[in-house]
């Protein structure tokens, strides 16, 4: 029921999707870019690892320091129409680019918010309601991009309990849309 779900939100909802999802990685500062000339990015955020707890106490200053940035793109397909391998080096361009300032307009999307720099450790990350094909798979592999199909992406949410009733475990479809609205 989760996966039917998220196949039925709209490509505006998807990419807002994205951005919950690296939240719940942890991540701040997110955002959703607009929807159109955003440089081929859907959504991105900010993990500073001083923000973990995990850290021993003489690492906590130096860890405010270092800041893990996400960037990704949401592709709203239906299963019938697997990713291919062009989307994903779309978006390994569309990082690269944004790493040199590179861009279509004359605003830096992400100057205000990441601040990416050309050795700022980035994630890139592809979600989408459907699927890959082997050549997105093995692309996204060996460039570093997670990709991740409506099945794991699914699978990660209702692990973590989102969309689902905590008394009977049924998926709730009102908290799952709960979510993505927060």
């Amino acid at each position: 029921p989760l996966l039917q779900e998220m196949r039925k939100l709209t490509f505006q909802q998807f990419e807002r999707f994205g951005a919950c999802i690296l939240k719940e990685l942890g991540a701040k500062d997110v955002k959703v870019t607009r929807h159109s000339n955003d440089q081929g990015i859907d959504f991105y955020g900010v993990l500073s690892l001083g923000q973990s707890s995990f850290l021993p106490s003489p690492f906590g200053q130096l860890a405010h320091d270092v800041r893990l940035l996400f960037a990704g793109q949401a592709k709203h397909f239906a299963t019938t129409n697997p990713i291919g391998p062009e989307l994903i080096r779309e978006l390994v361009g569309s990082i690269a680019l944004a790493r040199h300032k590179v861009f279509t307009i004359n605003e830096d999307l992400f100057e205000r918010d990441i601040k990416l720099l050309p050795f700022n450790p980035l994630v890139a990350m592809f979600f989408t309601t459907g699927r890959f094909t082997r050549g997105a798979l093995e692309l996204a592999q060996k460039s570093g991009v997670i990709a991740r199909s409506g099945e794991q992406l699914a699978l990660f949410l209702a692990d973590k309990g989102i969309g689902m009733d905590s008394h009977t475990g049924e998926f709730d479809k009102a908290r799952f849309h709960q979510w993505i609205s927060a």
